[in-house]
């Protein structure tokens, strides 16, 4: 019979001892339920250490098996960026309310910015830098004989109406605000996508620019993309402002100026978009010069229209003057009303401005 040991000193002790003799330290018997129990205890904890040692193992492996993967992505051009979009129900802002602190809301509103929301992300394994904008191309209307029309959106961020520009990291989704730039056909310059009735969102990574992700728009973005803007509505305000003048004229560097007249090349944008209007009457007024030559060069021109009226855009042309009033090249605004009766339209009926302003 193996001999008992005490529990507290381990020294050797008499079978059916109650108190050690070396300690004094009482000695307690084990029931036959007890010393079963124990068994089954020691049988759970080797269980569990042979169950531990696999799900270690595993974590190991995987520690060492993602980043292997990583490197052999990366060797066969496989770890770029891949970029998905959706877009939402196009809103609008009411300037002067939403995008101000309560304190600084206006009293009355005169301007609205339609814009279309989505998100973005990015399930690839390199960081995705997006285009500053997308463009989506439909049909003008159900006939089959109408050309496709293709609108441009800018991404933007509403609080300070300024460009936003875009990254996405690795498995990354962020939301954004995008507002309608423009809208033509491709006779006109604006290139389409690749099918109607789709939208094309460009973006690049550590490889450079990729194809870009299409989305195919349901029905009913369809038609808010449409009622965004009246598709003549360019072509409309050019017959109002720009009569006896050239209109579409394609320059050196294939963009088309809205506007040529004897004295200058024209932008004519909305007017909270002044700044892309000034822009883009520079660019028209230097590819002009590389055409016709510095002899024959047109100054640039910005034709604003201010669907609230030419009162109506008053700060805004307090605005124009903070930040142009020392501005060169010399620059010419009118800000226009399109909303007056034909009759009363034209060039000369609005508010000319110069800049630089006068001494």
């Amino acid at each position: 019979m193996t001999p008992q040991v005490c529990p507290s000193c381990r020294e050797p002790v008499a079978n059916g001892a109650v108190k050690c003799p070396h300690c004094q330290s009482d000695i307690e018997r084990k029931t036959d339920r007890q010393i079963h129990w124990a068994q089954v205890e020691t049988w759970a904890k080797n269980i569990r250490d042979w169950i531990g040692l696999p799900a270690a193992m595993l974590a190991v492996f995987t520690a060492f098996f993602n980043p292997a993967v990583a490197t052999i992505y990366g060797w066969v051009g496989w770890d770029g960026a891949d970029l998905t979009a959706v877009l939402y129900d196009s809103n609008f802002i009411n300037v002067g309310y939403d995008d101000k602190p309560t304190a600084e809301q206006v009293d009355k509103i005169t301007m609205h910015i339609p814009f279309i929301p989505g998100v973005l992300s990015n399930d690839g394994l390199s960081t995705a830098s997006v285009v500053d904008g997308f463009r989506c191309t439909l049909n003008k209307d159900q006939e089959a004989n109408e050309p496709p029309l293709t609108y441009r959106f800018g991404y933007f961020d509403p609080n300070s109406q300024k460009r936003a520009y875009l990254q996405i990291g690795t498995g990354a989704s962020i939301p954004f605000y995008s507002r309608l730039l423009d809208a033509g056909t491709e006779v006109n310059g604006w290139a389409p996508t690749a099918r109607v009735d789709t939208c094309e969102f460009t973006y690049a990574d550590k490889y450079g620019t990729h194809a870009p992700h299409v989305l195919h728009l349901a029905d009913n973005l369809v038609s808010q993309i449409r009622q965004l803007v009246v598709p003549d509505e360019l072509e409309g305000r050019q017959g109002l402002f720009c009569k006896s003048m050239l209109t579409n004229m394609i320059l050196d560097d294939k963009t088309v100026a809205d506007c040529v007249s004897n004295t200058h090349a024209i932008a004519i944008e909305p007017a909270y978009l002044w700044k892309r209007g000034v822009a883009r009457s520079l660019q028209f007024s230097a590819s002009f010069a590389k055409i016709a030559g510095v002899q024959n060069q047109r100054a640039p021109g910005v034709i604003l229209a201010c669907e609230s009226g030419e009162e109506g855009c008053t700060g805004l042309l307090e605005e124009m003057k903070a930040s142009l009033g020392e501005f060169r090249p010399a620059l010419t605004v009118w800000i226009c009303d399109p909303r007056r009766p034909l009759e009363q339209t034209s060039l000369d009926r609005c508010r000319k401005t110069e800049f630089p302003s006068p001494p």
